[in-house]
C-alpha cells in the first residue's frame, strides 16, 4: 500500500499529443539527425516526466477519432497529423517548470512557418543552451517550438520563462525492457511512479486493490484485419513493475479477488476502460513484474483509458 497523491497531472496524454501537434503548425527550427533511440537508448526528452508516450502517429490516427476534442477537428492539426510519422512526449508533473515536451519526425513547411514566425510580434527568437540552435517563444501560449523540414520540438513552461523545446545530450534514458516490450506497437508508453493515479482510480470504482507500482509499461497492437463494419480493433500488453519478486507474487492473489468486484459489459467510462484493461486477463509474474494482456478493445475504449490519465 502506499499514500494517494494529493496532485495529480492536468492533461490526459492525448489532450497534450492533439495540442502539439495542433501548434506545430506555426514553427520552425533548425536540422537535427534523427535520434535512433532503439539502439542508443536514449530519447531526446527531458528527465523527470510522469509519462513517455511513443506515437506511430499514422496508424494511431483511427483512435484520434474517438478523442472529443475541438483541436482535433481543426484543419491545421489534421494537416500536421497527416505530416507526422512518429513521436515521443513526455508528461510533467503540475510542480515542474516544464509541462510537457516533444519530438517529432515527419515532413513540415519549415520555410513558410518561418516566414509566419518572423512577422507575428507574439513569437520572439531565442537561442537554445543545449544545442546552440534558434527556437521561438510565445509568453502568452507559453511555448517555445522549432522546426526544420523533417524535426519539430515542442516545450510547454508552467510559467513566464521560456523553456528550450531541445534536450541536453544524453536525453532520457529508457527502462530496461521498454524497447522489446513496445516493438511493433503502433502507441506506447511507460508511467514513472503510476501507483498514486492508478490506486485513485481503483478506489473511485470502489476496488479493493492497490497497487505499488514503480513503472508501468504500456504498448497498443490493431488486430488485423478490421471487422466487417470496417472498424478497427486493438489488444494491449500491460506490465506493471514493483519493487521486488515478493510484491509482484502478492499482487497475483489480490488481482484474482478484485476480478470479481469487475461489472461485465462494454466500458461505458474511462473507470471502465481501465477495468478492462487491468482486469481483462489474470496477470502473469514476471520476477518483479506483471504482464498482462488484454481482450479485444475499440479505439472508443482506448481513448476512454487515455481520458482518464488526466492531471
Amino acid at each position: 500500500m502506499i499514500q494517494k497523491q494529493t496532485k495529480n497531472p492536468h492533461y490526459s496524454l492525448f489532450i497534450l499529443l492533439a495540442v502539439n501537434f495542433f501548434m506545430l503548425s506555426c514553427q520552425t527550427a533548425p536540422k537535427i539527425p534523427d535520434a535512433v533511440f532503439e539502439t542508443s537508448g536514449f530519447i531526446p526528452l527531458e528527465p523527470g516526466a510522469f509519462a513517455y508516450i511513443f506515437a506511430d502517429v499514422q496508424n494511431a490516427k483511427p483512435i484520434l477519432e474517438y478523442i472529443n476534442l475541438d483541436e482535433l477537428n481543426d484543419a491545421n492539426t489534421k494537416q500536421m497529423i497527416d505530416r507526422t510519422r512518429s513521436a515521443v512526449a513526455a508528461v510533467y508533473l503540475p510542480q515542474d517548470k516544464r509541462r510537457f515536451q516533444l519530438s517529432a519526425w515527419g515532413d513540415y513547411p519549415s520555410f513558410r512557418a518561418k516566414m509566419a514566425l518572423k512577422i507575428k510580434r507574439e513569437w520572439k527568437k531565442s537561442r537554445s543552451p543545449a544545442s546552440g540552435a534558434n527556437f521561438w517563444y510565445s509568453a502568452g501560449r507559453r511555448l517555445s517550438l522549432a522546426l526544420n523540414a523533417g524535426r519539430a520540438f515542442v516545450s510547454a513552461a508552467s510559467e513566464d520563462t521560456p523553456i528550450d523545446p531541445f534536450t541536453a545530450a544524453p536525453g532520457t534514458e529508457v527502462p530496461e525492457g521498454f524497447g522489446n516490450f513496445r516493438k511493433g506497437a503502433i502507441l506506447s508508453f511507460w508511467l514513472e511512479d503510476p501507483g498514486p493515479m492508478i490506486n485513485k482510480k481503483l478506489d473511485e470504482m470502489g476496488l479493493p486493490l492497490q497497487l505499488p507500482a514503480d513503472q508501468m509499461f504500456v504498448s497498443l497492437f490493431p488486430l488485423m484485419p478490421p471487422d466487417a463494419s470496417g472498424g478497427q480493433f486493438y489488444q494491449a500488453n500491460i506490465k506493471i513493475r514493483f519493487s521486488s519478486e515478493n510484491q509482484a507474487r502478492s499482487l497475483v492473489f489480490l488481482f484474482a479477488i478484485a476480478q470479481n468486484f469487475i461489472p461485465s459489459g462494454p466500458a461505458l467510462d474511462g473507470s471502465g476502460a481501465l477495468a478492462a484493461i487491468l482486469f481483462s486477463n489474470p496477470p502473469v509474474q514476471d520476477g518483479r513484474d506483471l504482464i498482462i494482456q488484454t481482450n479485444t478493445l475499440s479505439g472508443r475504449e482506448i481513448a476512454l483509458l487515455f481520458n482518464i490519465f488526466s492531471l
